[in-house]
């Protein structure tokens, strides 16, 4: 568990200190794209996908899946590193552990950012 969270804390540094590179960044739009239209290909699925949308967006039009491919296709690589330092801020992060009995484990004595 220790050597996770160390490791995880070395890797989030790593991320604020260096950023992604724009191959990072089209893979994980690559990844996205697929994902969605694989998780479209039945109709039950698609259905869930406009109900998302209309519930997340009840005051305007729903996103189609032509739409979010567009949108995930503008992303920019300055602003998902502009990103980095807000999300990974461990002044808002929390986390909860769940273990068994015996010594008490310490989420915020390895994981530092």
């Amino acid at each position: 568990f220790e050597a996770a969270l160390k490791l995880l804390s070395q890797e989030i540094q790593l991320l604020k200190r260096e950023g992604i590179n724009q191959a990072e960044l089209d893979q994980a739009k690559a990844t996205l794209k697929g994902g969605l239209q694989l998780s479209l290909e039945s109709t039950s699925s698609r259905m869930n996908y406009m109900a998302r949308q209309v519930m997340r967006r009840p005051n305007e039009s729903p996103y189609t899946p032509a739409k979010t491919l567009k949108l995930i296709d503008q992303i920019k690589l300055s602003e998902v590193n502009g990103l980095i330092d807000e999300v990974f801020d461990i002044k808002t992060w929390a986390s909860a552990l769940i273990q068994p009995k015996g010594p008490k484990l310490s989420v915020s004595k390895w994981l530092k950012f």
